[in-house]
């Protein structure tokens, strides 16, 4: 018999849910308390408990000492005289972390005592002073009740939980806090002593092969061996049973703390992913265990092979047993390429059909958890994330998993064509977009390669004849949104407040001259027009001025939210492959264009900056935090430039950009080209100069051409690393600092980059949309 350990420190998954929920706990209660007013409902609450009579003082003050110091000192004291050591070091752990940081939480939300901010309050005893949130006895009380729950039973757990109930309310009663203070201590105590059981561990109390035995001897099962299986499994024990005179069994133990890692992992893809149709975590594990079953009986009724249901029950304990007969023979993940033989992987799929074809999916179809038998037949196994009336999108998901799975083996050919003779063409469809890391397991994402996972979707595609469409969107929290909001957050954070100019800048805007914005959005406006001329002139075959203008526009609305340009760099070449270029050719008119605009901008840029340095700028006042914005600016476009170098996405459309720069001289044999694409190369930087000084006018500052010429082309040069869409962020700081440093005051020069960024950045996204939708519905891009 294997020796199961009853008392193993183990780390919990209901440990780390504690930990969050009195984090969020603490926190509402610390935002509440720092309002500096009570509120009616606390202040009624406070009044009855601190009206009691006195004949409560007496068990109140007993019972108090439950939450000071010398509490800690005694249960540690105790513990030890107990030989119970981890426990003492838990004890006195938990509890003087509890008492620091009680101490350390009023200094900083610093809320003052019942007798300070209300009247007739009965104070009994002595005299609290200080801040009161949150409360030092509480805390301690909690953080002592939370490390002793793990080593006592259900009844002395409660008790210890009403003596911290006590501790809080015989504080109100004394009146030494108020009832949010109280309810911030225990908060704090009950984060303190969860987050020592995560870091240090706590008891798990597995259960005994004896109870295993005996509820299985009553569900009529007999046994004689019971003892630890190494097989793949995740959310369970297993364990393999002898059975006199029968075949073994195959048990599967499912404990609470299994039940809450649940839970928390269904929790986590709640918030992280969308559209995982997920089923909701189980209340206990003996619905976990019954599940399984139902879902086992419903394939075995499908014809799907999987192990003989023996029973499902609950072992005393709170956890749940499923037994199953065993099945002689090897798992799928320990056989080699060669022995997975066309015939096996065609007799795989048939099973998988079969389940499907019942509406079952099975959500972790991998390797690991198929089994095949001494005569060659393959088993499913493992159906505790399984769901019956499963979607198309489930039913695809398991094929992707599978596909993935038997790829690492097999390869993509071999997996994909045993699918095909096996699959419906629909459910291979289904799972194309599936095919990425985020839909697959944990276990087939590490096996798993972005090259094999597009070499798979190929092959998909090319059996059904379905062009493989893009990734489907899984992640609720997508890159390049944080990164959107990060630089809107920066643009607004570090431009107005820590400018320290504030004033001038509402200034600023009270006496801006409304006409010189006009004038700034028609620049903003017409620089795509310049664009499109640009475009023209790079574009081998003719284009329509007017709709490349508009296909301009649209692709504007598409960088709002994807980095470095590529999505209006995408739709751009689609327009002209619908135009009548192949795609090498747009893509060398796309480059053609984007070198001309950087051939003009950089003599541009070492040219005004020459001319201002020899006409010298007047000494002036930097922002207060100049240093900052440069900073952000800086740091903003070395992260740009880092994650270009690691995207291949990008050095696969910038590629092309260098051999257009070769082919900018074939356009001098055709004069007319060439000086379209010049000519839209140089529109374009010379309105929006033109556009940004007009927006200083319009805010009563003034700066030459040439100064605001040096500004722009250094601030656009620097924020076009930028990772952020528009350069979001960086191009703010970087214009304002320049505007400031060639004369501009402070408030005028924040004004008039936000405004210019509403006029060129924001403001054309809906028409951009609306673009983007004609330009569909006319079938242009």
């Amino acid at each position: 018999m294997p020796d199961f350990d009853t008392e193993r420190r183990i780390r919990r998954p209901g440990d780390a849910l504690r930990v969050v929920l009195a984090s969020l706990a603490l926190l509402a209660f610390a935002l509440l308390a720092s309002r500096g007013r009570l509120s009616l409902f606390e202040t009624d609450v406070f009044r009855l408990f601190n009206h009691l009579p006195r004949a409560a003082g007496l068990p109140f003050r007993v019972l108090m000492e439950a939450g000071t110091f010398a509490a800690v000192v005694v249960v540690t004291l105790a513990a030890l005289l107990a030989r119970r050591r981890q426990l003492a070091l838990d004890l006195a752990l938990s509890g003087s972390t509890a008492w620091l940081l009680a101490r350390l939480g009023k200094l900083i939300v610093a809320r003052a005592r019942p007798d300070i901010l209300l009247a007739e309050v009965s104070v009994r005893g002595t005299t609290a002073t200080g801040p009161g949130f949150p409360s030092g006895h509480a805390a301690v009380a909690a953080a002592l009740a939370t490390v002793l729950s793990p080593y006592i039973g259900r009844r002395s757990r409660q008790l210890a939980w009403g003596v911290v109930w006590a501790v809080a309310i015989g504080r109100v009663y004394v009146g030494a806090h108020l009832p949010l203070d109280v309810l911030g201590g225990v908060a704090l105590g009950w984060l303190v002593g969860s987050l020592l059981h995560v870091v240090r561990g706590a008891p798990g109390h597995l259960v005994s092969p004896e109870q295993i035995r005996q509820t299985l001897q009553t569900m009529g099962v007999q046994v004689s061996d019971l003892g630890q299986a190494r097989v793949d499994a995740r959310g369970s024990s297993p364990m393999w049973a002898h059975q006199p005179g029968g075949p073994d069994l195959f048990v599967k133990l499912v404990s609470s703390e299994q039940r809450d890692a649940d839970l928390l992992f269904k929790a986590y893809r709640f918030l992280a992913f969308r559209e995982l149709e997920d089923e909701s975590p189980f209340a206990t594990p003996k619905q976990q265990v019954e599940h399984e079953a139902y879902l086992a009986l419903l394939a075995a009724r499908a014809g799907v092979r999987v192990p003989h249901l023996v029973v499902a029950a609950e072992v005393p304990g709170g956890a749940a047993v499923l037994v199953e007969e065993r099945i002689p023979g090897r798992g799928l993940s320990s056989l080699s390429a060669a022995e997975m033989d066309d015939s096996l992987l065609r007799k795989i799929w048939e099973q998988v059909a079969l389940l499907h074809r019942a509406h079952i999916a099975h959500r972790d179809l991998r390797r690991g958890n198929i089994v095949v038998d001494q005569q060659g037949q393959p088993w499913l196994i493992d159906f505790g994330f399984s769901e019956a009336a499963a979607s198309t999108h489930r039913i695809g998901q398991d094929v992707a998993e599978l596909l993935a799975s038997l790829s690492f083996v097999v390869g993509p050919e071999r997996a994909v064509r045993s699918a095909s003779a096996a699959l419906p063409p629909q459910e291979l469809e289904a799972a194309l977009p599936l095919l990425q890391p985020l839909a697959l397991s944990s276990v087939t994402r590490s096996e798993t390669r972005h090259a094999a996972l597009r070499a798979i979707a190929a092959q998909v595609g090319a059996l059904t004849s379905t062009p493989v469409p893009a990734p489907a969107p899984l992640s609720r929290v997508q890159p390049m949104a944080v990164l959107t909001l990060v630089g809107l957050a920066l643009a607004i954070h570090f431009l107005l407040p820590q400018v320290g100019e504030l004033r001038q800048t509402v200034a600023a805007f009270r006496g801006v001259q409304w006409d010189w914005l006009l004038v700034a959005s028609a620049g903003a406006f017409s620089t795509y027009l310049a664009a499109a001329l640009a475009l023209t002139g790079a574009a081998e075959h003719p284009l329509a001025l007017g709709r490349t203008a508009l296909v301009q526009l649209a692709g504007s609305a598409m960088n709002r939210v994807t980095p470095k340009g590529l999505g209006g760099l995408s739709l751009l070449e689609r327009y002209l492959e619908r135009s009548g270029l192949d795609r090498p050719t747009a893509v060398s008119a796309l480059g053609t264009a984007m070198a001309a605009t950087s051939a003009v901008h950089v003599p541009l840029l070492l040219l005004s900056t020459a001319l201002l340095g020899i006409r010298g700028v007047a000494a002036v006042r930097l922002p207060q935090h100049w240093p900052t914005l440069v900073a952000i600016a800086g740091s903003l476009a070395l992260l740009g430039i880092a994650l270009a170098l690691r995207s291949q996405g990008a050095r696969r459309l910038l590629r092309p950009v260098t051999a257009a720069l070769r082919s900018l001289a074939a356009l001098a044999r055709s004069p007319a080209r060439m000086a379209r694409l010049l000519a839209g190369a140089t529109g374009q930087i010379l309105v929006n100069i033109i556009a940004l000084m007009v927006c200083v006018r319009a805010f009563g500052a003034h700066a030459s051409f040439l100064k605001v010429m040096a500004v722009y082309l250094g601030g656009t040069a620097v924020s076009a690393a930028s990772p952020t869409p528009g350069g979001l962020g960086a191009i703010e700081a970087a214009l304002v600092a320049g505007l400031s440093a060639v004369g501009v005051p402070a408030g005028p020069a924040v004004a008039a980059v936000l405004a210019y960024r509403l006029l060129s950045f924001w403001l054309p996204i809906l028409p951009g949309v609306a673009a983007l939708r004609y330009l569909r519905k006319e079938q242009a891009v």
